[in-house]
């Protein structure tokens, strides 16, 4: 009887994932993991050492105006609100297709840039997409050069193409969905107080979504625009109960703070979505 019971189990296990296949595409639909050759991160003295075909500032206009990369253009913080809107950004500055790209921002916590990079690759741009570690205070402190004023001249191009990891970012219903599903991890990435409930947010409810794994996003960077080490992100994700062959999902408040778990994950070959609505979305719904 114990056998049948062991065999029942296996064949349940085997039906659920089979139905998942035929009315799930995302399972289908995995962004393909980055080339080993990719440069997700990069330091200031390599940046000095490589020529980017685009350097961009994820910044604010007065910001980038006191002092920014010499040749560099502007992405504002509305340029990375969602892939549609850095596609259009994009086109308005004139960033061919298949160009290198190195992002950087000015100082404080690298939410907006990590958010940057995570829209790139949503596009199916992440391979061809860095982000410099550090931002702008690593560039000056290595001797880099800058310049002063508004962004040089754009040059419009027809706007690029959704690539392969447009399923990267997912909504409530997916997540409603997989809670239960076998080796599917949600990872929340607010700080520890938010997670247990003893903080709130305007407009949030206290708590965290069932079931839940917290890896705070502060263990994969600081608040000087830089990001942990890849054996210190792997740490995190290990040292919480996430394992390399888990399919992650991450949320944080309301979508930018996960960015940065997100990019750890992608940079470490895991498998990873980002819930973009995060626990402003859900805690709505309660």
């Amino acid at each position: 009887m114990e056998g049948l019971a062991i065999n029942a189990r296996g064949f349940l296990r085997i039906a659920w994932l089979l139905v998942a296949a035929c009315f799930q595409p995302w399972v289908l639909a995995q962004c393909p993991p980055l080339p080993s050759t990719a440069q997700v991160l990069v330091t200031a003295v390599w940046l000095r050492a490589h020529t980017a075909a685009a350097i961009l500032a994820v910044s604010t206009d007065p910001g980038f105006e006191r002092a920014h990369i010499a040749g560099a253009n502007l992405l504002r913080r509305g340029d990375i609100k969602s892939p549609e809107t850095l596609r259009s950004a994009l086109a308005r500055i004139g960033v061919p297709d298949r160009a290198t790209v190195v992002l950087y921002q000015g100082d404080g916590w690298p939410i907006p840039v990590a958010r940057a990079w995570a829209m790139f690759d949503v596009l199916g741009r992440g391979a061809a997409t860095s982000v410099l570690n550090g931002g702008f205070e690593a560039w000056l402190s290595s001797g880099g050069t800058f310049a002063k004023g508004p962004p040089p001249p754009t040059h419009p191009k027809p706007a690029p193409q959704v690539g392969a990891c447009s399923g990267a970012l997912v909504d409530r219903s997916f997540v409603a969905r997989n809670l239960r599903a076998p080796r599917t991890v949600i990872v929340d990435d607010r700080l520890p107080a938010f997670f247990k409930g003893t903080a709130v947010e305007p407009g949030e409810s206290p708590g965290h979504i069932e079931g839940a794994l917290n890896v705070p996003f502060s263990l994969f960077a600081d608040n000087l625009a830089g990001f942990s080490s890849r054996a210190a992100m792997a740490s995190a994700y290990r040292l919480a109960g996430v394992h390399r062959d888990d399919d992650v999902v991450v949320y944080c408040h309301s979508g930018d703070k996960a960015a940065i778990a997100y990019l750890a994950a992608r940079a470490l070959g895991m498998r990873v979505r980002m819930y973009l609505g995060s626990w402003r979305d859900w805690s709505a719904s309660r």
